[in-house]
């Protein structure tokens, strides 16, 4: 039996509860101060054996932190680290790896993700000395203790890593020769969920000389990839200084080039660090221009459409060198950069951990500094509208560094609702409701599949569609993804009507039966069924 759909529906939403809504944001809207630190936590850093840097971090489904870094001084002891942390920063538990394997003298952990099943997927290097190094994968259980590790390629260092919807891993990086005369290419690595290599992509200009390189990596509303970089060219003679321009390279799902776009000014020091696919099919890359001994850098932010080409750069700069390595898209489609405030001369002042919040247009609405003598590395957007950053803090050592994880107020706009849908296999009358990995997996698989166009499937509704309008974009399902990291187990709502199947029968009395169009993908209103 099929039922039809009023082609358009539209969400109820009482004048009271919109009432309701303002006056709960009024105390925020008086006393929240963006920018402002909320607690700041510091690990490691004990000793020069014990050299700390925090390079990526991510919230995890508990409502915690977990961070990827490296401890160790020197090149050949050095170990990845991996940081669990609770809501308030406290320490859960901490795990290195690398130590005592014969093989390697030194880990390096530079990118880290929550998976689907709990545990975690790590990215980085191993190798001995400065140059017989490969990328690896680490995967790891919930508290950290690993399950497998696999290494790709000669002379390559692994920067980022992402869970793929197909329950696999993507890593993107460089390779690293021992040879100055071979040119930098960049690489990417897609794997199954085991870390068995599906396949391998590497990208060059074929100029002699010129060099590619994959800072970051993110797959793409479409199953493809989008890495950030930067590409060198040599100057037009051996004394020429060379140019660096950012980077990025669009990829399909089976990791052939696109397209590929530069950006920045001939003569001129462009680095690529970090790019997020934004809401209109869009790119937001960050990264910066310039730097060294005596000349400061400007943080550079560009914005392209879905072909790459560029709407708009801005840079910015102040007293100091300012350097950018992390951007996010905010939830009123600006931006927020991490990086630092760095000094300038010999030996450099120490430097300052720093945020940009931008308009959508680039424009600059606040700046802070944080932490004399600290880099802010990675920024995310929590789950309760604020940022959570890492990087590293110097001690009283100049060389001597700490992992410093900072929640810092956002004032970021939130979903207020007790019950966001999700919950795919609700279909098989499975009680109470809750989101898992697997649901989420399953409607961003959904989106990028092509889902966007509606929201029906299989004659019924997705329920990515978080606000009913019948069109689903990247935020509903950046929503969902955000209500599963938070914790995911749904408050029954008490406002909707199953179609099908029939509600279990440990199900309270009227649930569901909603006054919006807001539905599981196998529950619709019934006010929608002609």
């Amino acid at each position: 039996m099929k039922h039809k759909l009023k082609k358009e529906v539209k969400p109820k939403v009482g004048k009271s509860i919109l009432i309701a809504l303002m006056f709960l944001m009024v105390p925020c809207l008086l006393y929240a101060s963006p920018g402002d630190t909320l607690w700041t936590r510091i690990y490691g850093g004990d000793g020069e054996d014990d050299y700390a840097l925090g390079n990526c971090v991510w919230q995890t489904a508990d409502g915690g932190y977990i961070i990827a870094g490296r401890r160790g001084m020197g090149i050949d002891d050095r170990q990845a680290v991996l940081i669990k942390t609770n809501a308030n920063g406290d320490t859960t538990w901490t795990r290195k790896y690398g130590d005592g394997l014969e093989d390697t003298d030194g880990y390096e952990a530079n990118s880290i993700r929550q998976t689907a099943d709990g545990g975690y997927i790590l990215a980085g290097y191993c190798g001995i000395g400065t140059t017989e190094r490969e990328a690896y994968l680490m995967k790891t259980d919930e508290f950290g203790d690993s399950t497998w590790t696999c290494r790709y390629g000669d002379s390559h260092h692994a920067k980022c890593v992402q869970q793929t919807t197909d329950g696999g891993y993507v890593i993107t990086g460089d390779n690293n020769p021992d040879n100055d005369e071979i040119p930098l290419i960049a690489f990417l690595v897609k794997t199954d969920s085991n870390g068995d290599t599906a396949w391998t992509r590497t990208y060059a200009s074929g100029e002699p000389e010129v060099n590619y390189a994959g800072n970051y990596v993110r797959q793409t509303s479409d199953g493809g990839y989008i890495i950030a970089g930067f590409k060198r060219v040599p100057g037009a003679m051996p004394w020429d200084p060379p140019t660096m321009y950012v980077l990025l390279i669009k990829t399909a799902a089976n990791g052939d080039m696109v397209w590929t776009n530069t950006y920045g000014e001939e003569g001129a020091t462009s680095w690529g660090y970090s790019v997020q696919q934004t809401t209109d099919d869009g790119y937001i890359i960050t990264g910066f221009v310039g730097g060294g001994y005596a000349a400061p850098a400007e943080i550079i932010l560009v914005k392209t459409d879905a072909n790459g080409d560029a709407s708009w750069t801005q840079t910015y700069s102040g007293d100091g060198s300012y350097e950018g390595y992390s951007v996010q898209q905010t939830t009123d489609g600006g931006y927020i950069v991490a990086g630092c405030k760095a000094g300038v001369g010999f030996p450099p002042p120490a430097p300052e951990a720093l945020l940009i919040r931008t308009d959508p247009d680039g424009d600059t609405v606040w700046t802070r500094t944080y932490d004399c003598g600290s880099r802010a590395l990675c920024i995310q957007l929590t789950d309760d509208g604020n940022y959570i950053v890492t990087g590293s803090k110097q001690g009283d050592d100049f060389m001597i560094s700490n992992t410093f994880l900072m929640k810092v107020e956002g004032g970021e706009f939130t979903f207020g609702y007790d019950y966001l849908p999700g919950d795919v296999n609700m279909a098989l009358g499975v009680w109470p409701p809750t989101v898992i990995g697997g649901d989420v997996t399953y409607l961003v698989g959904y989106f990028i599949g092509g889902g966007q166009e509606s929201c029906l499937l299989d004659e019924f509704w997705c329920s990515a569609d978080i606000n009913g309008d019948c069109v689903i974009i990247g935020g509903d399902v950046t929503a969902l993804v955000g209500y599963f990291v938070a914790g995911g187990d749904l408050v029954p709502c008490p406002d909707y009507e199953p179609l099908w199947p029939p509600v279990p029968e440990e199900a309270p009395d009227g649930w569901p039966n909603c006054d919006t169009p807001v539905i599981n993908s196998r529950i619709i209103p019934t006010d929608s069924i002609e």
